[in-house]
Order: C-alpha cells, then structure tokens, then sequence
C-alpha cells in the first residue's frame, strides 16, 4: 500500500506539471511554405501597384482599413480601368488600382 500511494503521488505530481513553452507546429510541406512565401511577395507587389485616396488626400491601404475598422468612411470607389486611371492622369505601369475614399 505504502509503494501504491507513492506511486499515485508522482503521479499527480507529474500530470500538475505546466509548460512554460507555449506548443508550435510548423509546417514540413516546403511546397506549402512557398506557395504562401510566394501569395506574400504578391500581396506586397500588389500594394505597392494600389493608390488609396482618401477626401482626395494620399494615404496607405493601413489607414483605409483602420478607418473602415472605426466607421470612419462614407464611401468607397475601388477604379481597375487601365484607360480610367490613364484619364486620371496615372500611369498604369506603376498605378493598378485607385481607391477614392470619402470619409464620414
């Protein structure tokens, strides 16, 4: 009885033991990792082709959505016409997209 009840309490001991490491599976599918490395180059391409007006002032997409985030914003106009944003006097080499953005 005495090994029994010594037993029992290491194990108790054992199972009242908490991580200090917080547990972090990491992928090993290495093509998985590159297509998501490759969607993140893209998304920053992107952002970087995209001008964001907002009450015909520049801003960065950050603002626009903490604005949104904050009911800040009456409208949105999101433009993709290359020949709407040559008419606007952008270049579409360089300017993909515009978003005019009228706040509240």
């Amino acid at each position: 009885m005495k090994y029994f009840t010594i037993i029992l309490m290491l194990v108790l001991a054992s199972c009242n033991k908490t991580t200090t490491q917080p547990i972090v599976d990491y992928s090993t599918n290495y093509a998985e990792n590159e297509r998501m490395l490759s969607f993140s180059k893209e998304l920053k391409r992107q952002n970087k082709q995209t001008l964001v007006l907002i009450n015909q002032k520049e801003s960065d997409l950050k603002r626009l959505t903490d604005l949104i985030q904050r009911d800040k914003i009456n409208n949105v106009k999101v433009i993709k016409d290359s020949s709407e944003i040559k008419r606007l006097n952008y270049s579409y080499n360089t300017i993909k997209t515009i978003i005019f953005a009228t706040k509240k």
